[in-house]
Parts: C-alpha cells; structure tokens; sequence
C-alpha cells in the first residue's frame, strides 16, 4: 500500500501465526500489528484510543460505556487528622511488621531521630505522618498487603526530626528480613 500524498509504503502481509502484520519500506523500525501501525501513525495514540478507532473495522457496533455516577470530593480536613494522629501509640516500642516484613529493627524505631515519626493506629497498622510547610498534613498507613491514607488528608513528605548540623540524607529499606539493613543516624 502506498499513501497517495506522503508517499509512505507499507507491505501487508499474513504473519507465520495467521495474524496479519506490515511493515514499512522506508523504515525498518515501523512495523507490527494493525494496533502498532495505528499507533505509529497517531503519534502516540493510546491503546483504548485505538481500539475506539478500529472497532468501526471489525463489523461489531461501539461497546457502550457504562455511565457511573461522579464521586463526591473528599473534604480536607487538618484539625481531623491531627486528632486522629494525636490518638495513636508510638511505635517506639516495636512493630511486627515493620521488624518482621520491613526489616527495620525495633532500636532503629526507638532512635530518638524518629520518636513519634511512626505510630500505632487502633489495627496495629504502621502509621508515617506527611508534613507540609504548615505541619502535619496528614498520614499513609501500612501493613502487610494494606497501604491507606488518612481521611481528608493530603499528601506531604515523611521525615524524621531534624538537627541544625544535618549535611546528609540517607535512605534505606531492606527487602527482606534475610538481608536486613542497618542505618547509622
């Protein structure tokens, strides 16, 4: 096939597995499916995009959407997640699954550099506070296959304390509890 103004040829041919494929004879990185010629030649176009611009060729009509109705916002509320943050244990004693899936150990959890910088909520969920320029902005909770964030709560970063003299930042985590990680404060 040859694009009468552009001049671009592409050769279509039944592939060894009975699915029709192309290629370009003047580009040897231009070749595949139907779904990668539509691609290439959209710029980019998405997969679903793609499957609304094909679906016309198939014989079968548009798929209809289910419509859905819209998800109320949720409202922010800081004096609600200081409450809630302020009725939690801290994990300074230790947390079975940061210690055990985690790998950090409990003394790291009772360093001074982290007291109160992880919590306990009523589930025994691991608790990590998020701070903004203001303060305490809200708090991503963690357990084994559970990740949740506080309820009108926005997203910040966690942070341990911080001392005047600071000049490096470390980051760590182990992936296992068989090859635990230290980290020296």
């Amino acid at each position: 096939m040859r694009h009468p103004i552009t001049d671009d040829k592409v050769i279509i041919k039944r592939g060894a597995d009975g699915h029709y494929v192309y290629f370009s004879v003047r580009d040897d990185r231009d070749n595949g499916s139907i779904i990668d010629f539509v691609q290439q030649r959209s710029r980019g176009m998405s997969l679903g995009a793609v499957r609304k611009e094909l679906r016309p060729w198939t014989g079968y009509p548009p798929v209809p959407v289910p419509s859905f109705p819209s998800l109320p916002k949720t409202e922010k509320d800081r004096m609600k997640v200081e409450a809630a943050y302020g009725r939690m244990d801290d994990a300074a004693k230790g947390h079975p699954y940061l210690e055990r899936e985690r790998a950090l150990p409990g003394t790291l959890l009772a360093h001074e550099r982290f007291a109160g910088r992880v919590r306990v909520d009523d589930r025994g969920n691991a608790v990590f506070p998020h701070f903004d320029a203001q303060g305490l902005s809200g708090f991503e909770i963690k357990n084994k296959g559970f990740t949740g964030f506080a309820s009108g709560g926005t997203k910040g970063l966690w942070l341990s304390h911080e001392a005047p003299d600071d000049n490096r930042l470390v980051v760590t985590e182990a992936l296992s509890t068989a090859s635990p990680t230290r980290l020296v404060c």
